[in-house]
């Protein structure tokens, strides 16, 4: 039997959950600007006061949204790791940083939070500022425990998968800015796929 403070924990929780979501929704249709406290209750049904209660600035809703978003991608790049042919791991892991960016990253670049520094504190909690920066870290190093594969040492060149772990982050997520972003320069962009079989190419000549 569950606890009282157990079920009180996923109740709130759940509410966070449904808030955070209504937040999301109003960013894909009006635009990162049109988010607000008041705004987020007045979509949820709530009085400003009864969000305060979860998040204590809208700051605080994006960081939740992000941290949800990296356990998410965390669980993706696991599965991804699951694949026994390096070059399909890889794949799957820029996939699922694709389905990520375009659901959130395209708004919020999660190292924005983490260089803000004391900033960043003035706005959120420094109890969600860290959750960020592990949850990021979560993510980083299943890249560098796959990067530890005997067939990825070629890739690398000599460079140890710490360090080699930074570089494939990079071609990540600057594929997602790239081929994604609504604010990529170049008439007609770049395709997704043809610059990852790139990335590939380089990785594995």
């Amino acid at each position: 039997m569950k606890k009282f403070d157990d079920i009180r924990n996923e109740e709130k929780l759940a509410r966070k959950d449904h808030l955070a979501q209504i937040a999301q929704d109003i960013m894909q249709k009006r635009g990162i600007e049109a988010v607000t406290v008041r705004s987020v209750a007045t979509a949820a049904g709530l009085s400003p006061g009864a969000v305060y209660l979860y998040f204590r600035t809208k700051e605080e809703i994006f960081v939740y949204l992000l941290i949800r978003r990296l356990s998410g991608l965390c669980e993706d790049v696991s599965a991804a790791m699951e694949i026994s042919e390096s070059k399909e791991a890889i794949r799957a892991m820029a996939g699922s940083y694709r389905e990520y960016y375009l659901a959130f990253g395209q708004y919020i670049d999660v190292f924005r939070y983490l260089a803000l520094g004391d900033k960043t504190m003035e706005a959120v909690s420094p109890e969600m500022a860290m959750e960020v920066k592990v949850a990021l870290a979560r993510v980083l190093g299943k890249l560098e425990d796959f990067l530890k594969r005997p067939e990825m040492a070629r890739a690398l060149r000599g460079l140890p998968p710490s360090r080699g772990v930074a570089v494939l982050w990079c071609a990540i997520t600057g594929l997602g800015q790239v081929t994604l972003s609504p604010a990529r320069g170049r008439e007609g962009g770049f395709d997704f796929d043809c610059v990852l079989s790139d990335i590939m190419e380089i990785f594995f000549d």
